[in-house]
């Protein structure tokens, strides 16, 4: 058995030794494929299978309102409702994404293009995010 490999590994060698070309080009091939995968699992990884940077994730909720078949946000106005009526809930705040339109900001030379979103003011209180510089976002102003 351990002979019959040995045979069949010699063979497949010099066989791959005549044809440089192919061999590159397979290991080549064989290499992006697996470079692509690689880099697949890592997105899928990030994006889906780790959890948040969030604490407590397990306790936030996202309502949405479901009208005529389309799926809405709720309302400031909403939002405050909740807020005074909810014996359960800890911490309410909103997000709203008007698309994916960006605005330009420039940095020295350089152009930075950055995506947008409006939130109300206690969305840093729901998520904890600590900041690198200055202070974030408080419901006073």
């Amino acid at each position: 058995m351990l002979g019959a490999l040995r045979r069949d590994l010699s063979h497949a060698i010099r066989s791959l030794q005549r044809a440089p070309a192919f061999t590159i080009t397979a290991i080549l091939i064989l290499a992006l494929g697996i470079g692509m995968a690689s880099a697949m699992f890592t997105v899928f990884d990030r994006v889906l299978l780790r959890p948040l940077p969030v604490p407590d994730q397990d306790r936030l909720i996202l309502p949405r309102t479901l009208t005529g078949g389309v799926d809405f946000g709720i309302s400031p106005r909403e939002l405050d409702q909740l807020r005074a009526t909810s014996r359960t809930i800890r911490n309410v705040a909103g997000v709203w994404h008007g698309g994916t339109a960006s605005f330009p900001l420039t940095d020295g030379d350089r152009w930075l293009w950055l995506n947008q979103a409006v939130v109300t003011g206690r969305f840093f209180d729901v998520l904890h995010p600590h900041p690198a510089l200055g202070r974030m976002l408080r419901p006073e102003g």
